[in-house]
């Protein structure tokens, strides 16, 4: 922005220069020859005096009087040289001053010449002709416009440096504004703008501070209910798992063994999600695949024996590794395989490999697949039916959290999900 300002204001000095300099040139080269002329002509007009004789007639033409700056000469109404320097015969300037009996001035190669006529009873007896080489009117008016052009430049660096001056002051509030703004995203709702002094960007610089207090009470009123209901969900699970473990010990069972089971993932997720929902979030470590993958195979495989189906889960030699949350991984993981299990058929097959760009983790299952848009998969509540499409949906902004991302890579028959995550970064990178 700030060179544009700059570009914009220079711009437009340098064209109102130009505007106003070219003109003011063509007045002063023309000004310059006027005194020119006006100067010969006062020389012809003295040689025209001496001409005439005090009774008013026609005196010597062929003496005129010499000092000035001018050359002279004067001819017959013939068109003939009687005195002075100049062609033989007379030249267009001279013609016309006879013909007309005024006075004619123009240019003539390198001459500037003036004809001036000598007038005795209404009739012209003779012309006086004065010349000046044009060099000293040009080295004049070049002198003038090369100081029009100094003054010219003057005024377009002065222009510049206001703009610069200028620019500085309307953008550096703007770059306040842009790193407030920027750890106002990161989290850090204290980041306040300077106030510049300029009306518009003061405004902005408010209406950021309130955005900030609003999210800072929103995110504390929100940190405040996850605490709480953390405590009362763990203080119910707790009891919960006491109960069973009771009932077990006075009825051993395979029922109660697997709702103890089902207790213990239950608040493995509630671990995950108060983590991944926390206010800090924590630096990006190498997640570990094989114990991810181990974890999920013991979560899952008394469900799929139960139902005399096959889970498989295989890391590949080439997965690549990864930065990852693993509390994010797991989530999105237990998310495809829950829909696997529920909504799919056969054999669900999770297998970690090489994507080219980073690791890829596919859950496929063989049974008919989703009959709604891909993209409408992962759109919270768009599947008609209430619940349906919000595991989906979580899982894909877990993914996005972790700069990966969730897609349907296979639909129709035997779909297949893929997670992708970024490879392994340095963990002091944001």
């Amino acid at each position: 922005m700030r060179r544009r300002v700059l570009l914009a204001i220079v711009s437009a000095t340098a064209l109102a220069v130009a505007l106003f300099g070219i003109p003011l040139a063509v007045v002063v080269r023309n000004l310059y020859r006027t005194q020119v002329v006006l100067r010969l002509e006062r020389e012809a007009a003295n040689a025209a005096a001496s001409i005439l004789t005090p009774g008013g007639g026609a005196g010597d033409l062929t003496e005129l009087p010499t000092g000035g700056p001018a050359r002279l000469a004067v001819y017959a109404p013939d068109g003939t040289r009687r005195a002075g320097e100049g062609p033989g015969r007379a030249d267009i300037t001279v013609r016309q001053a006879a013909a007309e009996a005024t006075v004619q001035d123009g240019q003539v190669g390198r001459l500037h010449v003036v004809a001036y006529p000598v007038v005795v009873d209404e009739t012209v007896v003779a012309v006086v002709r004065a010349v000046e080489r044009t060099d000293e009117a040009n080295v004049r008016t070049l002198l003038a416009w090369g100081l029009m052009a100094l003054l010219g430049s003057g005024v377009i660096v002065a222009s510049a440096a206001l703009a610069s001056w200028q620019a500085r002051g309307v953008t550096r509030p703007l770059v306040g504004l842009g790193v407030a703004a920027t750890r106002l995203g990161q989290g850090d709702f204290s980041a306040r703008a300077e106030h510049s002094g300029l009306p518009e960007i003061d405004r902005v610089v408010t209406a950021l501070g309130s955005t900030a207090d609003r999210l800072d009470d929103l995110i504390a009123r929100e940190r405040s209910f996850s605490a709480d209901a953390s405590h009362q969900l763990r203080t119910h699970v707790t009891g919960l798992r006491l109960l069973l473990e009771e009932a077990a010990a006075a009825t051993p069972s395979p029922a109660l063994s697997g709702a103890a089971d089902v207790v213990d993932r239950l608040e493995s997720t509630i671990d995950d999600l108060l983590a991944l929902a926390g206010h800090h979030r924590p630096a990006a470590s190498l997640l570990q695949v094989d114990q991810v993958l181990g974890e999920l195979r013991d979560a899952w495989a008394a469900r799929f024996s139960s139902e005399d189906r096959l889970m498989v889960v295989e890391l590949r030699p080439d997965a690549p590794p990864a930065s990852a949350r693993a509390a994010a991984v797991r989530q999105v993981l237990a998310v495809l395989v829950a829909n696997a299990f529920e909504h799919g058929d056969g054999q669900v097959v999770v297998c970690a490999h090489d994507a080219g760009t980073g690791l890829a983790i596919d859950v496929s299952d063989e049974g008919p697949g989703p009959a709604e848009p891909a993209e409408q998969l992962f759109r919270r509540g768009d599947l008609g039916r209430p619940g349906r499409g919000m595991g989906l949906a979580l899982a894909r902004r877990l993914a996005r959290a972790e700069q990966g991302e969730l897609l349907l890579h296979r639909s129709g028959p035997a779909p297949c999900f893929r997670l992708l995550l970024p490879p392994q970064r340095n963990p002091a990178e944001p």
